[in-house]
Protein backbone atom coordinates (compact mmCIF):
# COMPACT_ATOMS: atom_id res chain seq x y z
CA UNK A 1 0.00 0.00 0.00
CA UNK A 2 1.47 3.35 -1.08
CA UNK A 3 1.51 6.51 0.99
CA UNK A 4 -1.63 7.77 -0.79
CA UNK A 5 -3.43 4.54 0.11
CA UNK A 6 -2.33 4.85 3.75
CA UNK A 7 -3.55 8.45 3.86
CA UNK A 8 -6.94 7.39 2.50
CA UNK A 9 -7.19 4.59 5.04
CA UNK A 10 -6.30 6.94 7.90
CA UNK A 11 -8.81 9.51 6.61
CA UNK A 12 -11.53 6.84 6.43
CA UNK A 13 -10.80 5.72 10.01
CA UNK A 14 -10.82 9.33 11.19
CA UNK A 15 -14.16 9.96 9.49
CA UNK A 16 -15.69 6.82 11.03
CA UNK A 17 -14.51 7.89 14.49
CA UNK A 18 -15.91 11.38 13.97
CA UNK A 19 -19.30 9.99 12.93
CA UNK A 20 -19.37 7.76 16.03
CA UNK A 21 -18.57 10.72 18.32
CA UNK A 22 -21.21 12.93 16.69
CA UNK A 23 -23.89 10.25 16.99
CA UNK A 24 -22.97 9.65 20.63
CA UNK A 25 -23.24 13.39 21.37
CA UNK A 26 -26.57 13.71 19.59
CA UNK A 27 -27.98 10.72 21.46
CA UNK A 28 -26.66 12.04 24.76
CA UNK A 29 -28.10 15.54 24.21
CA UNK A 30 -31.52 14.30 23.05
CA UNK A 31 -34.00 13.98 25.92
CA UNK A 32 -35.52 10.56 26.43
CA UNK A 33 -38.91 10.21 24.71
CA UNK A 34 -42.04 10.33 26.78
CA UNK A 35 -44.37 7.33 26.73
CA UNK A 36 -46.63 8.96 24.10
CA UNK A 37 -43.80 9.87 21.69
CA UNK A 38 -42.18 6.45 22.12
CA UNK A 39 -45.45 4.77 21.17
CA UNK A 40 -45.86 6.92 18.07
CA UNK A 41 -42.28 6.21 17.02
CA UNK A 42 -42.75 2.47 17.32
CA UNK A 43 -45.84 2.39 15.10
CA UNK A 44 -43.79 3.16 11.98
CA UNK A 45 -44.78 6.82 11.72
CA UNK A 46 -41.24 7.84 10.70
CA UNK A 47 -41.52 5.95 7.44
CA UNK A 48 -44.36 8.14 6.13
CA UNK A 49 -43.84 11.69 4.98
CA UNK A 50 -45.53 14.22 7.27
CA UNK A 51 -47.05 16.16 4.39
CA UNK A 52 -46.80 16.58 0.67
CA UNK A 53 -44.56 19.19 -0.95
CA UNK A 54 -47.47 21.59 -1.46
CA UNK A 55 -48.09 21.83 2.28
CA UNK A 56 -44.39 22.52 2.95
CA UNK A 57 -44.65 25.69 0.80
CA UNK A 58 -47.56 27.21 2.71
CA UNK A 59 -47.24 30.18 5.10
CA UNK A 60 -45.22 30.56 8.30
CA UNK A 61 -44.21 27.40 10.11
CA UNK A 62 -44.26 26.69 13.83
CA UNK A 63 -41.05 24.67 13.23
CA UNK A 64 -38.15 26.74 11.87
CA UNK A 65 -35.11 24.92 10.47
CA UNK A 66 -31.74 26.48 9.63
CA UNK A 67 -28.13 25.68 8.91
CA UNK A 68 -25.19 28.06 8.81
CA UNK A 69 -23.56 25.78 6.24
CA UNK A 70 -24.80 26.09 2.67
CA UNK A 71 -22.10 23.97 1.01
CA UNK A 72 -20.42 20.84 2.34
CA UNK A 73 -18.14 18.05 1.20
CA UNK A 74 -19.40 14.53 0.59
CA UNK A 75 -20.25 12.95 4.03
CA UNK A 76 -19.13 16.06 5.94
CA UNK A 77 -21.17 16.49 9.15
CA UNK A 78 -23.40 19.56 8.88
CA UNK A 79 -25.03 21.05 11.97
CA UNK A 80 -28.74 21.71 11.53
CA UNK A 81 -30.61 23.67 14.20
CA UNK A 82 -34.06 25.01 14.66
CA UNK A 83 -36.83 26.08 16.95
CA UNK A 84 -40.25 24.68 17.72
CA UNK A 85 -41.54 26.89 20.55
CA UNK A 86 -45.05 25.40 20.47
CA UNK A 87 -43.81 21.88 21.28
CA UNK A 88 -43.38 20.42 24.75
CA UNK A 89 -39.91 19.39 25.85
CA UNK A 90 -38.95 15.96 24.51
CA UNK A 91 -41.09 16.11 21.38
CA UNK A 92 -39.41 13.82 18.86
CA UNK A 93 -38.70 15.22 15.42
CA UNK A 94 -37.87 13.33 12.24
CA UNK A 95 -35.30 14.71 9.78
CA UNK A 96 -36.55 14.26 6.22
CA UNK A 97 -34.56 14.38 2.97
CA UNK A 98 -36.11 15.17 -0.41
CA UNK A 99 -35.29 12.17 -2.59
CA UNK A 100 -36.77 11.49 -6.05
CA UNK A 101 -39.87 13.60 -5.51
CA UNK A 102 -40.80 12.50 -1.98
CA UNK A 103 -39.64 13.13 1.58
CA UNK A 104 -37.67 10.25 3.09
CA UNK A 105 -37.13 9.96 6.86
CA UNK A 106 -33.49 9.79 7.95
CA UNK A 107 -32.47 7.81 11.04
CA UNK A 108 -31.32 10.93 12.93
CA UNK A 109 -32.67 11.32 16.44
CA UNK A 110 -33.54 14.80 17.58
CA UNK A 111 -35.91 16.15 20.19
CA UNK A 112 -37.10 19.56 21.32
CA UNK A 113 -35.33 20.90 24.40
CA UNK A 114 -36.99 22.91 27.20
CA UNK A 115 -35.89 26.08 25.37
CA UNK A 116 -37.96 25.13 22.30
CA UNK A 117 -34.80 24.53 20.28
CA UNK A 118 -33.38 21.39 18.67
CA UNK A 119 -30.21 20.40 16.83
CA UNK A 120 -28.75 17.49 14.96
CA UNK A 121 -26.04 16.72 12.42
CA UNK A 122 -26.60 15.39 8.92
CA UNK A 123 -24.13 13.71 6.57
CA UNK A 124 -25.19 13.44 2.97
CA UNK A 125 -23.21 11.44 0.44
CA UNK A 126 -25.05 12.38 -2.72
CA UNK A 127 -23.61 15.30 -4.67
CA UNK A 128 -25.76 18.25 -5.71
CA UNK A 129 -28.43 20.36 -4.05
CA UNK A 130 -30.03 18.43 -1.19
CA UNK A 131 -33.24 19.58 0.54
CA UNK A 132 -33.95 18.83 4.21
CA UNK A 133 -36.76 19.53 6.64
CA UNK A 134 -37.93 18.23 10.01
CA UNK A 135 -41.36 16.92 10.91
CA UNK A 136 -43.36 16.36 14.05
CA UNK A 137 -45.11 13.18 12.96
CA UNK A 138 -47.51 13.24 15.91
CA UNK A 139 -48.81 16.75 15.19
CA UNK A 140 -48.43 16.48 11.41
CA UNK A 141 -46.34 19.66 11.34
CA UNK A 142 -43.34 20.24 9.07
CA UNK A 143 -40.63 22.87 9.00
CA UNK A 144 -39.43 25.00 6.16
CA UNK A 145 -37.07 23.21 3.77
CA UNK A 146 -33.39 24.15 3.63
CA UNK A 147 -30.96 23.40 0.82
CA UNK A 148 -27.37 22.25 1.25
CA UNK A 149 -25.11 21.79 -1.76
CA UNK A 150 -22.91 18.69 -1.47
CA UNK A 151 -19.66 18.68 -3.46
Amino acid sequence: MGSAGRRRAVAALWLAALVAVILALVLQLSPQPTRDTAASASDGAEARPAADDEQSRQGPRPIMLRSTTQTAEDLEPVRVTGSYPEAPEGTRLVVQWRREGSWVALPLPTAVLATGRFRTYVQLGEEGRQRLRVADMTAGTVSNAITIRIR
